[in-house]
């Protein structure tokens, strides 16, 4: 799957949510694995390869969860991105029983699928999130003060949110 939303929009924690849903649905073992360009690029030839078949191994009946993956399109002689590519369509063919998930911002899915045939047609969904509008993130807030046992004062709830948020 290919999540892609700007920042803060819940991408990791939709995966997450995923994970839990398929070990629920006895689909997977619920292991949920984060990963970044630190645990998949190696800094050596022939360091990457071993990287990503570790982090398969990990992750066995399970969630791998690429965040920011637009570092695949960062590409030059040291960055061993090319590689990384081929690896993770090789084990994404390999180890049909992990579930990839790349997290991507919106302005990098077309150059990032246009890195690798192979890859491109590895994803199954594309999954957009939007961006939280004021009156969402106000009831964000609301409930995110009410689980720490905080209460928002009257003045507060008794404005409306394009007042609070443009003050």
């Amino acid at each position: 799957m290919l999540f892609v939303g700007s920042p803060g929009t819940g991408k990791t924690e939709c995966g997450r949510i995923i994970a839990k849903i398929m070990s629920e649905e006895g689909q997977s073992n619920g292991s949920f694995l984060l990963v970044s360009r630190k645990d998949i690029i190696g800094k050596f030839v022939g360091h990457t390869a071993p990287m990503i078949s570790n982090l398969f191994q990990k992750t066995r009946n399970g969630v791998l969860f690429v965040d920011e993956a637009g570092f695949f399109l960062q590409d030059s002689d040291r960055s061993f991105t090319s590689e990384a590519i081929k690896e993770f369509v090789r084990h994404m063919e390999m180890y049909r029983d992990v579930t990839v998930i790349f997290a991507l911002y919106p302005g990098e899915v077309e150059a990032w699928l246009s890195l690798d045939a192979g890859l491109a047609s590895r994803i199954g969904r594309i999954v957009k999130f939007e961006d939280y509008t004021q009156d969402e993130l106000f009831v964000i807030g609301k409930e995110m003060c009410e689980e720490r046992g905080y209460v928002m004062g009257n003045e507060l709830l008794a404005s409306s949110i394009h007042n609070f948020c443009n003050t």
